[in-house]
């Protein structure tokens, strides 16, 4: 990979003030029946209740049966997941739009559990951009909570699905990390970081089928 023609980065770092002025929600807040359906709605929708490795494990037992005591946590930290999907989605997108990535690697579900080597690679590749780094935090460390026994230990998902969508779409490394770079959508790039990674460009190849989960098509 050419390294040295990597673009220069915008290097925003992400804006994650909203967090700091989440409100309180009460049983008497009219907005406490919406909470409860919203939650138990995600938790429906991304069948996690089967899934024993999940990362986020305090997190998802106390949505099963949320307490009013729970439920600003809960929903602060599921508005700090949605941000970070957010960034990673605009960054599919974009690549997308340059043709670097395809929208036919949604067609098939992603496998979170297993590593190849070409993922492994792109994912600590990937781990250049300052916008991962919260990923691999601890819950508090990155949203206020206000119960410790809501802690979980990282939130990996996004990342593991870009790379997949990445692996599926195209061999075009050097160019993926260029656009990713000048979109600036992923914060700061970390050249020193990235420069220690092994070159991918001689053995890089698109697989279509990289990584294919068994779960319906619902991502986190």
């Amino acid at each position: 990979m050419m390294k040295e023609n990597v673009a220069a980065s915008r290097r925003n770092e992400p804006d994650q003030s909203y967090l700091s002025n989440y409100p309180n929600l009460s049983t008497s807040s009219p907005g406490h029946p919406f909470a409860i359906s919203l939650i138990r709605a995600e938790l429906n929708a991304f069948g996690i209740n089967n899934t024993p490795n999940y990362s986020e494990s305090n997190l998802v037992a106390a949505t099963f049966h949320p307490s009013k005591n729970h439920i600003p946590d809960i929903l602060r930290s599921l508005l700090w997941r949605s941000h970070q999907q957010r960034l990673v989605f605009k960054t599919f997108m974009a690549l997308c739009n340059l043709n670097l990535c395809s929208l036919s690697a949604l067609n098939h579900p992603v496998d979170y559990y297993t590593v190849t080597p070409a993922a492994s690679q792109l994912h600590k590749t990937l781990m250049s951009y300052s916008a991962f780094t919260p990923l691999y935090k601890t819950g508090s460390k990155v949203v206020p909570l206000e119960h410790k026994s809501l802690e979980w230990q990282e939130f990996s998902y996004p990342i593991i699905w870009l790379e997949v969508m990445i692996l599926r779409s195209t061999g075009r490394i050097g160019d993926v990390f260029d656009a990713m770079t000048a979109s600036g959508f992923l914060g700061n790039f970390d050249k020193a970081h990235f420069e220690q990674v092994p070159d991918l460009e001689k053995e890089w190849v698109r697989d279509v089928d990289a990584l294919v989960g068994w779960q319906p098509n619902v991502d986190p």
